[in-house]
């Protein structure tokens, strides 16, 4: 993994090589807290800004170190910055 690790909460938000810059660690860490449950390496995809608003799309992957990499999970959520917190919501649609 090209994620260097810094303390104990990086480990679990280490991401694909090629995409520790993909969004900030600020921002990985409040998504990697929202979804403690969620297994697999994490990939964090900032999509765009608007009014305050960092939407983003996250996947946690698998079998990456293998060769064989396919996708756990998917999410499309916003962060935002309220009352000096960090705000995550998770805007996947829940169904079809």
């Amino acid at each position: 993994m090209n994620a260097q690790v810094m303390d104990p909460m990086m480990a679990s938000i280490e991401t694909l090589p090629g995409r520790a810059g993909s969004a900030a660690l600020q921002d990985r860490r409040a998504i990697a807290a929202k979804f403690v449950d969620a297994r697999g390496k994490l990939d964090v995809r900032h999509l765009w800004t608007r009014n305050g608003h960092r939407y983003y799309r996250v996947n946690w992957w698998t079998g990456i170190d293998e060769g064989d990499a396919s996708v756990l999970r998917s999410a499309f959520v916003s962060v935002e910055d309220a009352d000096g917190a960090t705000v995550v919501t998770d805007h996947t649609r829940k169904a079809a």
